[in-house]
């Protein structure tokens, strides 16, 4: 989910291209992100900067689901859990669903444009 009136905002504090920009180096992050949390060889600190840093970057630029989903893993690792296959999935889908919308905002800005 992408909270678009939020996303609005965000874009009247700063420009649309400032946004688009923000977004498209949060897309590049989230994407390492995603891949270094489904790597078994990180050990536990590393990991919990991880879905922390995730929630934050998310949450910046208002993609509420994931920083959510990136929230409940923090806690669940900071609580001495583990990340599984299916956290890593879920994460993705968030991100996907979120890049897939403000791929459709930023098309429909340069359309106006």
């Amino acid at each position: 989910m992408c909270d678009e009136a939020a996303l609005a905002a965000l874009a009247n504090d700063l420009s649309d291209a400032a946004v688009a920009e923000l977004a498209a180096l949060s897309l590049q992050e989230t994407r390492a992100r995603l891949q270094r949390m489904a790597d078994p060889r990180m050990d536990h600190a590393t990991l919990l900067r991880e879905p922390h840093t995730l929630k934050g970057g998310a949450r910046t630029v208002c993609a509420t689901n994931l920083g959510n989903l990136a929230a409940a893993l923090e806690e669940r690792l900071r609580a001495g859990g583990a990340v599984s296959p299916v956290d890593i999935d879920t994460l993705e889908t968030g991100f996907a669903v979120y890049a897939e919308r403000i791929g459709r905002i930023a098309h429909a800005e340069v359309v106006a444009a």
